[in-house]
């Protein structure tokens, strides 16, 4: 279960509780894989933020993938604040209207700016980030 990816300590519940062990058995089995270090539901949650980041996702869509994959909502929050830089998520918004802009060069501009707002909210950037990076763009 840990080999091909990191998982959270819900998720190892989970995926045992799925297969048939006792609920005792699952919390059996996390707290002894959390004791040897081999589950960190903190440590997997800051590279998840770091790793999203990269890949330009915005803060309200990773954080919300903090939370699906059972990480909860203390250490998601204190993921968030320690590894995602929000100046990093107003410069990828911006990135990613100027790439709309350039796929669409013969498109009505407002038309453009709209479809980037979606974009950038469908990617889970903050109201602020796409404001400023739309505000940019704007003539």
């Amino acid at each position: 279960m840990l080999s091909y990816r990191q998982r959270s300590s819900h998720e190892i519940r989970e995926d045992l509780l799925a297969r048939g062990f006792s609920s005792e058995t699952a919390r059996g089995v996390v707290e002894d894989l959390e004791a040897r270090g081999l589950l960190d539901d903190a440590a997997l949650a800051r590279a998840l933020v770091a790793a999203a980041q990269r890949s330009r996702r915005g803060s309200g869509r990773v954080y919300g993938e903090l939370r699906r994959r059972g990480i909860g909502r203390e250490v998601a929050e204190e993921a968030m604040r320690r590894a995602f830089d929000p100046d990093r998520e107003s410069e990828d918004a911006a990135r990613i209207v100027a790439a709309v802009l350039t796929e669409r060069p013969h498109e009505d501009r407002a038309e453009a700016l709209k479809k980037a707002a979606g974009l950038l909210a469908r990617r889970g950037f903050s109201p602020s980030s796409i404001s400023r990076a739309l505000e940019g763009f704007r003539t």
